[in-house]
């Protein structure tokens, strides 16, 4: 469960939240886009969508599904048009089936919950057998390597970036 005081913040920031990390969050969406291109068909979960800025550059949001603990967060994916699917929860606990998802996308979200490893089973619940994840995590909580121990996953691609300061693990679910 994300913190209380994360989701306050956020409550609170909601309305200025892309004017401050649109293109941090942009370059870091794009990284992960650029390595897993879900089909037309596929169902797509964003866990701790926010205001849906990848959600948006996939589909439009159709067959996608946003998932925030801020609900100031997805009345603003909702204000700006986002078309997906829009759920307040936690990461910790995914209100959809197991097995479900095709795709499942994070995007700086592990190190705000209080137990990551947690999350990540959550995200790995609901994904699909082989289907993919594609996870950022910030560099001073996590490293790729790490994430792929926090998913106990031992292939996939696991990077470091210090220019957007994330690690990243792409990888599909065996």
């Amino acid at each position: 469960m994300a913190a209380k005081r994360v989701v306050s913040d956020y409550n609170i920031t909601a309305g200025i939240y892309e004017a401050r990390y649109s293109e941090e969050q942009e370059t870091k969406i794009g990284f992960l886009l650029t390595r897993l291109r879900p089909e037309e068909e596929a169902l797509v979960l964003d866990v701790g969508c926010g205001t849906g800025m990848l959600l948006e550059r996939l589909k439009g949001g159709r067959n996608c599904v946003g998932i925030d603990p801020s609900i100031s967060m997805l009345l603003e994916a909702r204000r700006k048009g986002c078309r997906a699917e829009l759920i307040l929860a936690d990461a910790d606990h995914i209100p959809v089936r197991s097995g479900v998802s095709d795709y499942v996308f994070s995007v700086s979200v592990l190190q705000l919950l209080e137990d990551p490893a947690k999350g990540a089973r959550e995200m790995l619940r609901v994904l699909k057998r082989g289907g993919w994840v594609g996870i950022s995590a910030l560099l001073k909580s996590f490293t790729g390597e790490s994430l792929k121990a926090a998913f106990g996953i031992a292939d996939g691609e696991a990077y470091d970036s210090e220019t957007v300061k994330d690690a990243f693990l792409i990888a599909q679910k065996p």
